[in-house]
């Protein structure tokens, strides 16, 4: 009859009080049952052997080398000593601290490879095992005492294994297959406690790079903020940066709303957008940027219909200044822009199929061309000045007209007032008869010219030309005597009839040697000739001789 050890599970012979495959005593089958004793004594089979080996290997290793039992579980699951140990050690920190002793304990301890390789020993010595250390072993790892291990195998030659066969021939393979189960619970322990510690390290270096890369991220959109700023203060925008751009930072920021940082980098951007806020608006009243960066851009304009209504910035600082001055330039261009526009329209509603308003005047032109003048140059102003354009050219003509209008007038003015002139001089005696009449004889001609000489009316001179007397051009009596010529002129201008360079002589006779010319004034710029029209150009003054510088005309002396 057969029957199995409670100690290690090995078929042996019924009669058989000493185990040949642990070496335990049958007849202390109260202890041997003792689940806590094998329990125990598991703890020192040196487990490190198969600490590099992966948990789910080993497990996946041994499971292939049992057998299920006739109810379908395996050994695994029956055996008790291997399930105490798994519950026992899940707690990660428990596996780290059993490991640790198991280490120190199981030093010297038989390596399970070499017994599951080897026959069986034919001697065994029996277990040493204290009340203390079998009873307590708890007790034994607070005060932290080595524990010996469970039993010592010797091997022996190879003629002994032979004996050991013999004493249970039955047995041995059913021993081997308990000690892989044993070995595989302490590979079990093991390898699960070494695999929480290389995941808790996993995760403290995952958690340590994921910091590292957060820390790079929120680091790399600080460098993209300070690139926004063109100066260290921050006080004006980079030219080329936009709403976009920084919007963009702000939406990947969210992402590390729950770190130190966040809140910082907020209120940077936060200023940033605000900042490029203010520059959209006042630059979408120009006609192209008017700040950029730190600089007032002179050439950029109001657009045509726009008005400034952003109000002044009240904070003190550069970027304010830079800002209200450009307020203040677009305010100012579309208050001249407006008051140039509609002094223009006012002026051309007087202008209507090709005709001015005689309400129109010069003056009116020349005030709204200045308005015009005042605006910027650009296609506003050019359209203003073609608009004034027909209004300059109505005004010419009506100047024109109203011109030759008051010549007129005038001309007709002076003959009046020459008629009035004549009718109001006294007749003078004729000493000498009238000009034109029959030629005086010689001694008439000595006396052609004096106080007596008649006048003529309607400023004819007072002697008529002589043709042949004009013809004999070589004739020495056409000579001014010395001195006679300037004599003469000047005392004509000195008395006001005549001005420098506007007056011509005529030759009218030759009597006695002596020659005669008519004096003519040829501008009325000469006190004398003021209030006469120029139609009445050239007018006669008076006769002059030329040898002796006596002169007479019309007018009394």
């Amino acid at each position: 009859m057969m029957k199995k050890c409670p100690h290690c599970d090995a078929e042996i012979a019924a009669n058989q009080t000493v185990c040949p495959n642990c070496g335990k005593d049958l007849s202390e089958t109260s202890q041997a049952e003792t689940p806590t004793s094998d329990h125990k004594n598991n703890e020192h089979i040196k487990w490190s052997d198969y600490q590099d080996v992966p948990l789910g290997s080993v497990m996946e290793h041994f499971s292939d080398l049992h057998e299920k039992n006739d109810d379908g579980k395996t050994d695994f699951e029956e055996n008790s000593i291997l399930a105490d140990y798994i519950k026992e050690h899940k707690e990660p920190t428990f596996v780290q601290e059993k490991s640790e002793a198991n280490e120190q304990k199981i030093d010297e301890s038989v390596k399970e490879s070499d017994v599951v390789n080897e026959p069986e020993p034919e001697q065994v010595n029996e277990p040493v095992v204290t009340p203390s250390v079998a009873e307590d072993n708890s007790e034994a790892e607070k005060t932290e005492e080595p524990v010996e291990p469970v039993g010592v195998v010797t091997k022996e030659p190879e003629s002994n294994s032979a004996k050991s066969e013999n004493l249970a021939p039955q047995t041995p393979k059913k021993r081997n297959k308990k000690i892989y189960w044993l070995t595989a619970a302490a590979v079990v322990v093991l390898a699960g406690g070494g695999w929480f510690y290389y995941d808790h390290q996993q995760k403290e270096e995952a958690a340590r790079q994921e910091q590292l890369r957060i820390e790079n991220a929120l680091s790399t959109i600080d460098k993209e903020m300070d690139t926004y700023f063109l100066d260290a203060d921050q006080q004006f925008i980079a030219p080329g940066k936009t709403s976009e751009g920084i919007t963009k930072l702000m939406e990947e920021l969210e992402e590390y709303s729950k770190e130190d940082a966040y809140d910082k980098l907020v209120v940077k951007g936060q200023k940033i957008q605000v900042k490029l806020a203010v520059l959209d608006q006042i630059n979408s009243h120009f006609t192209e940027p008017i700040v950029v960066g730190d600089k007032l851009q002179e050439n950029a304009h109001i657009k045509e219909g726009e008005t400034v209504e952003m109000a002044s910035l009240t904070e003190k600082n550069a970027f304010s200044d830079l800002i209200n001055q450009a307020i203040k330039k677009g305010k100012d261009e579309a208050k001249q822009l407006q008051a140039a526009s509609k002094a223009v329209q006012s002026l051309t509603a007087h202008y209507k199929d090709n005709q001015l308003s005689d309400a129109v005047s010069r003056k009116d032109y020349e005030s709204t061309k200045q308005e015009v003048e005042k605006i910027f140059d650009g296609k506003e102003k050019e359209t203003l000045l073609a608009d004034l354009e027909p209004i300059d050219k109505a005004l010419v003509a009506k100047e024109k007209a109203q011109a030759e209008a008051e010549k007129q007038a005038a001309i007709e003015a002076e003959k009046q007032a020459e008629q009035q002139r004549q009718a109001a001089q006294p007749q003078q005696p004729n000493s000498g008869g009238q000009a034109g009449t029959s030629a005086p004889s010689s001694n008439e001609g000595q006396e052609i010219l004096n106080d007596h000489t008649p006048r003529n009316k309607n400023n004819q001179p007072i002697i008529s030309p002589r043709q042949s007397d004009i013809d004999d051009v070589n004739n020495p009596a056409w000579e001014w005597a010395p001195g006679v010529y300037e004599k003469v002129i000047n005392e004509a201008i000195k008395r006001g009839y005549i001005v420098e360079g506007g007056f011509k002589l005529e030759r009218v006779r030759i009597e006695n040697g002596e020659g005669y010319y008519n004096l003519y004034a040829t501008n009325t710029k000469s006190s004398l000739m003021q209030g006469i029209g120029e139609s009445a150009l050239p007018m006669y003054l008076f006769t002059i001789n030329d040898k002796t510088g006596f002169f007479r005309g019309n007018g009394s002396d």
